[in-house]
């Protein structure tokens, strides 16, 4: 997933952007909400965006602020080791309580509770102010707490639906607000420059044209030109951008390194073996960040 850092937040996959945005993935919500066709969720998902109440980032009605989706594509087994690609939703805080709202299961209201907590550590482990941070994430708590109770209630139809319906949207708004203090607190992931980009590319190129991590898949078409079917993977850390620290590989061994399935130190002889290549390469370049050579710790978060 281009541009997009997957990290395990207390059992949830979490995906976040360049402009440090949590997503959440459909099926993942689906599935523990015990929803029985778990890929039904995308129904839903789908009705939210045709009434605007969930907006597609890049889309014409994009804002500053909102319940954002995702749309990318995945490849999905479909038997006999073939694979097809098909569309599926990244969704942020506000967007996954919005779809979690109309699962009517008996595990949604925990998993609307789980949510809000997996988001609240993903910004505690960011911010700077841890003070300042811990009454933001107190105001979050009485916030879920006052909407779950008020959720129950409609659930259950206690009271007057017209009335819950606009305590919920007050909520909500609060919630919002409390998030996007806590999102100014947030500092900014460093991308990759286009000239490292550019570099990583043409090493890949020079040195024959296959994935450096897997020495199999094809990195060029026929036409010569780069396959959309790469990312450029941060090996050290999210944080670090250098081009000694990255290296530019097939989708499928960047999906096994950011989930843990394959695991980084398994990889380190061909990223050392790729950049030792490429360095021997003529008017191959430094860290593009000052100095030769970037960070070299194999700890921190990769994308």
């Amino acid at each position: 997933m281009a541009d997009l850092a997957l990290r395990t937040v207390d059992g949830w996959a979490v995906w976040c952007d360049a402009e440090d945005e949590a997503w959440v993935r459909d099926l993942d919500i689906a599935e523990r909400a015990e929803l029985k066709v778990p890929r039904d969720v995308r129904r839903t998902i789908a009705k939210l965006i045709e009434e605007r109440t969930l907006i597609i980032v890049g889309g014409a009605h994009d804002d500053k602020n909102g319940a954002f989706v995702r749309v990318q594509r995945a490849f999905v087994e479909t038997g006999k080791g073939a694979q097809r690609e098909v569309d599926e939703y990244l969704l942020n805080e506000e967007a996954a309580l919005h779809v979690l709202m109309l699962l009517r299961t008996p595990r949604a209201i925990e998993v609307r509770r789980q949510v809000v907590h997996v988001f609240m550590l993903v910004r505690r482990g960011r911010l700077t102010g841890q003070s300042a941070a811990d009454a933001l994430f107190q105001r979050l708590g009485d916030l879920l707490e006052r909407h779950e109770e008020t959720s129950a209630r409609l659930t259950e139809g206690f009271l007057d639906v017209k009335a819950e319906v606009a305590e919920v949207r007050v909520e909500l708004t609060e919630l919002r607000s409390a998030v996007d203090q806590v999102r100014a607190a947030l500092p900014k992931r460093r991308k990759p420059t286009e000239s490292a980009k550019s570099e990583l590319v043409r090493t890949t190129r020079e040195l024959g044209g296959n994935c450096p991590c897997c020495r199999r898949a094809r990195m060029f078409g026929d036409d010569d030109a780069p396959t959309r079917f790469a990312e450029f993977d941060h090996h050290r850390s999210v944080d670090n951008p250098s081009i000694d620290a990255m290296w530019w590989i097939c989708k499928p061994c960047h999906n096994a390194l950011t989930s843990g399935s394959t695991k980084r130190n398994d990889v380190e002889i061909q990223f050392g073996a790729f950049h030792a290549a490429r360095t021997a390469l003529p008017g191959a370049q430094g860290d593009l960040f000052g100095g030769k050579g970037g960070k070299k710790n194999g700890g921190g978060q990769h994308g």
